[in-house]
């Protein structure tokens, strides 16, 4: 969704980054193969040799308020398989760390995209019923 507002080497970072957070389990479940899919996607660029980089060097790439849009990204693929765990937890924290982004800027960035999954699903639901409803009509 913010991947646009990044430099390509801020988007090889956050790519590097991404990958550490859906491997930090040692499985690479299906949500997140698919959400690293739709990250190559939507930057236009491939997964290279970050995937093996420092997270400190990666996270350092990244700057200003991009920090804050990569970590919406991140926290949502450490949701996606609905298991945030202590792993996943305490590599957001160090990512956190480097980003400058404190406890309560976390917190918040947590409950925005807890709110914004809630309207993709109220907007889905609608969709869903409004296709009913039209197709009703004919």
């Amino acid at each position: 969704m913010f991947l646009g507002f990044l430099t390509n080497d801020e988007k090889k970072a956050f790519l590097g980054l991404a990958y550490q957070i859906a491997m930090i389990d040692g499985e690479f479940h299906e949500e997140e193969k698919a959400m690293m899919s739709y990250y190559e996607y939507e930057s236009g660029i491939s997964l290279g040799e970050e995937k093996n980089e420092d997270i400190k060097l990666l996270s350092s790439r990244i700057k200003g308020q991009n920090r804050v849009y990569c970590m919406i990204e991140l926290l949502s693929l450490a949701f996606s398989d609905s298991d945030y765990s202590e792993d996943e937890q305490k590599l957001i924290g160090t990512i956190s760390a480097e980003f400058n982004l404190n406890e309560k800027t976390i917190q918040y960035l947590i409950e925005w995209l807890d709110r914004q999954n809630k309207l993709t699903k109220e907007i889905t639901d609608f969709a869903k019923e409004y296709q009913k409803w039209i197709f009703q009509m004919y």
